[in-house]
């Protein structure tokens, strides 16, 4: 079983907007615990929501979601907007949004109507050029390794979720 496979397996037993939130979650979470450089961050390097404050367009390259376009605040706030079928064959635009916060290395995401929440732990406080990480992220009750990997020049940062029987990627542009 390949990465699309086992993205549709664990998804197909989630509705259709929980499935996006974790997509989203994970966007956001990504967009959020970035990386840090694989030594000291360095003279250049910026305090974590400094770095990720603004607009992100996020995709899971292999599963059959929309793009993403995540808005992050450097005072804690985020808000995401994705095109969603309607259930009458025409597509609207539908909104999450909720806070983030970071303590000391753990990052917490929750949604506004309070009833998903992300984590990760061992997140830089801060990021500077191009760098890379690996933290462990939760959704609900689901944990998973993550690797993170942000390149400057093309503001692209890439996450790659382990999971059984095949990695997924999602990848967000810095807009």
């Amino acid at each position: 079983m390949g990465p699309l496979d086992t993205w549709r397996t664990a998804t197909s037993v989630l509705p259709r907007r929980t499935a996006l939130r974790l997509l989203g979650a994970s966007a956001l979470t990504v967009a959020l615990a970035a990386c840090s450089g694989k030594g000291a961050p360095g003279l250049n390097a910026v305090a974590l929501g400094k770095f990720a404050a603004g607009t992100w367009k996020v995709s899971a390259p292999d599963a059959n979601y929309p793009e993403w376009t995540i808005t992050v605040t450097e005072d804690g706030t985020w808000k995401g907007e994705y095109p969603a079928d309607d259930g009458s064959g025409s597509t609207s635009v539908h909104t999450d949004s909720g806070s983030w916060s970071l303590a000391g290395q753990a990052l917490h995401v929750t949604f506004e109507d309070g009833d998903h929440t992300a984590e990760a732990s061992q997140v830089p406080e801060q990021v500077g050029g191009d760098a890379s990480a690996q933290f462990t992220w939760t959704f609900g009750q689901r944990a998973d390794g993550m690797r993170a990997t942000y390149t400057a020049g093309n503001k692209t940062l890439v996450l790659v979720r382990a999971g059984h029987g095949g990695d997924q990627t999602i990848t967000a542009v810095r807009a």
